[in-house]
């Protein structure tokens, strides 16, 4: 299992690198007529966008067109706040926008990912599995949310796995 606990550890330490300092925001559900300027420009509204990561297929029928999703890093915490505030479920031409933490959705994505693992890795052992061997609080988390784990034998539970 240590390849499955080292695949999400460093899936979790990029997740971290890329939050920014908690100022990393994801958006969704971004209509295909929308142009990377008008985000910006959209976007500049809430405060200086420090970094901006528009997306685009790279292969196949869709090649060359917006995947519908981009993240932006703002300066401040507070800039970013009130672009979720004001943005998230607004109607932007025919489709309404998602704001959320680039971060939530990398996590959500995670416990997925671990639950696929964690069913196939764990099959047919005791639900008392020792989630501390990788020292990933991601794994138990994600695992114990399924019931794939019921106990841990970390003697500071509560410090790391919240």
């Amino acid at each position: 299992m240590s390849s499955a606990a080292e695949t999400v550890e460093n899936a979790s330490i990029i997740s971290e690198n890329t939050a920014h300092d908690g100022n990393r925001l994801w958006i969704g559900n971004i209509d295909p007529k929308i142009t990377e300027y008008h985000l910006i420009k959209l976007l500049e509204r809430f405060g200086q966008v420090k970094q901006f990561d528009f997306l685009f297929h790279k292969s196949g029928p869709l090649e060359g067109q917006p995947r519908g999703y981009c993240f932006v890093n703002f300066s401040t915490r507070e800039e970013a706040e009130r672009a979720i505030q004001c943005l998230n479920g607004k109607l932007a031409l025919s489709k309404k926008l998602v704001v959320r933490w680039a971060h939530a959705q990398v996590a959500g994505s995670l416990c997925w990912l671990v639950e696929m693992l964690g069913r196939w890795f764990l099959r047919g052992m005791s639900a008392d599995v020792d989630c501390c061997s990788s020292g990933c609080p991601i794994l138990f988390s994600c695992l114990s949310s399924i019931h794939m784990i019921v106990s841990c034998s970390c003697p500071d539970i509560n410090k790391r796995h919240t």
